[in-house]
């Protein structure tokens, strides 16, 4: 005969044997000790009913051997599993893999670094670095009016475009990575030391994203050159072909500056992921893109703005506080959009398709 027994722990249900009444079992699903007493009896199995009810006395040792005191119950003779209760994450290896359990929300993030970010500095060496690079930008409209002996104007415009250039890209890289503060503004010294990686880099990689991205119009007008002459390139069809493609190179100038920044290099070699990429954050994105595009009209137009002192003396200090102030708004816009252009990576990388999680981090991320 059998008997339903009930593990008190979990709820699981077996049939078991009426000569093991009192026993001590081990529940298969909890491991929970307890003593076998019958729930009830399960008169269903006829094939095992004797036809009269033996006496409950110990069976002879040759027709049953000796059973351990603890009997390990059988999994497959569970009438009623227990109800299945939802487990805990109590280990971050049971979390989802994609959970933003204990993560802000990107979006939030992104607005609260946007709005911090408006001060272009916040401590002394941030303001140290701003003045420097401030000075250097009132200094190139100036430098035309150097002599002409060894090209003195041209080569000054060219160091000082590289500083800023080097400056620019290392806040793209260093906002990406974590870092909140201006870079420093290093000595020649310790530029010279890691002279590859501080300067070379930084500007191969600056204008080599500009290339890559203008490369669509680069080629467009130069078919146009070669298939139907000089002159094609004035038709409004062509002009209006190649300022989209010139609209459509700088639109992905901030994604591939991210990418070179992170020396993704083979990428390239896939435009399909970089338009992917910008499709996922698409409205962040399309913020820096107008950052960057005010900061670099403003820049262009300041540019080619032509220095020349009024012949009155007394206007000589309101003129040169007013080249110093379009001066600060420029740079203030483009430190700006080039944080813009770190945070898309800071707050959005889960999104990106070539974003690597694995790769090694930098000591700015630890």
């Amino acid at each position: 005969m059998k008997m339903r027994i009930v593990c008190p722990h979990c709820g699981a249900t077996y049939r078991l044997d009426v000569r093991w009444t009192s026993r001590e079992a081990i529940c298969a699903q909890c491991n929970n000790r307890f003593a076998a007493q019958p729930a009830n009896v399960d008169n269903n199995s006829p094939q095992d009913t004797p036809p009269h009810t033996p006496p409950l006395t110990d069976p002879p040792e040759e027709l049953f051997p000796k059973m351990p005191a603890d009997i390990k119950l059988d999994p497959n003779a569970i009438l009623a599993p227990p109800t299945p209760q939802p487990a805990p994450f109590d280990t971050p290896a049971e979390l989802p893999p994609d959970s933003l359990l204990d993560q802000p929300d990107p979006s939030h993030a992104f607005r609260r670094d946007l709005l911090r970010f408006l001060l272009p500095y916040r401590s002394l060496p941030e303001t140290i670095s701003f003045l420097v690079i401030l000075a250097l930008c009132c200094l190139l409209p100036f430098l035309d009016l150097l002599p002409g002996i060894f090209c003195a104007g041209l080569l000054a415009q060219l160091i000082i475009g590289a500083i800023l250039v080097i400056f620019c890209f290392t806040i793209v890289s260093e906002t990406a990575r974590g870092a909140d503060e201006l870079p420093y503004v290093n000595t020649a010294t310790a530029l010279l030391e890691d002279f590859w990686g501080s300067i070379i880099i930084p500007i191969t990689d600056w204008f080599g994203a500009l290339l890559y991205c203008q490369l669509p119009t680069l080629a467009a007008s130069l078919a146009i050159y070669l298939l139907a002459g000089k002159q094609a390139l004035d038709n409004p069809a062509s002009q209006a072909l190649t300022a989209s493609l010139l609209v459509l190179g700088f639109a992905l100038w901030p994604m591939v500056i991210l990418i070179l920044a992170f020396d993704n290099i083979p990428l390239l070699l896939r435009p399909h992921i970089i338009l992917r990429a910008i499709i996922a954050i698409w409205a962040p994105y399309l913020l820096a893109c107008l950052c960057l595009l005010l900061a670099c009209a403003i820049f262009f137009s300041l540019h080619h703005f032509s220095p020349q002192l009024p012949d009155q003396p007394s206007l000589w200090p309101a003129y040169l506080a007013l080249t110093v102030g379009l001066r600060a708004v420029d740079l203030v816009l483009f430190i700006y959009a080039m944080r813009v252009i770190g945070l898309l990576y800071r707050h959005y990388q889960h999104r990106l398709p070539w974003a690597d999680p694995d790769r090694p981090k930098h000591p700015l991320e630890k």
